[in-house]
């Protein structure tokens, strides 16, 4: 029975590490990136019609944010989970948001992209149109 319970145990710990390799593995990317060109690639994001729904509960939401560092502050996030202080559930539910981050872009309140999941920076680049 313990040699179950630490097979096990390893497996879980060996899917976490993997995972979080994939998922965190690029947040240095920002080092790379100067501050003031992260604030002029957030604006230019948010001035697009980007915006990002995400979840407190949410690590790869989390670590979206800390790609942008301070210049995360530009963008526009929605909060999505229901028992967060600054929830906008009624929005996330109204744009069908069953996943978190998504990426929405919108001209006149109409649906023009959506993509899910953590995107690197210059990912978000490619996808948004700003340059980083």
């Amino acid at each position: 029975m313990n040699r179950q319970i630490a097979v096990y145990s390893l497996l879980v710990i060996s899917v976490v590490l993997l995972l979080s390799g994939t998922v965190f593995g690029d947040s240095s990317r920002n080092d790379e990136v100067s501050r003031e060109r992260l604030m002029d690639f957030a604006q230019c994001i948010t001035e697009k019609g980007w915006v990002m729904y995400s979840s407190f509960t949410c690590s790869a939401c989390r670590v979206q944010r800390e790609l942008f560092g301070p210049a995360n502050e530009h963008l526009k996030i929605v909060e999505c989970h229901p028992h967060a202080p600054d929830t906008q559930v009624q929005q996330c539910l109204k744009k069908k948001i069953r996943y978190t981050p998504t990426w929405l872009m919108e001209k006149n309140g109409v649906e023009v992209k959506r993509f899910k999941g953590f995107k690197k920076l210059d990912k978000l680049a490619s996808m948004t149109g700003c340059n980083l």
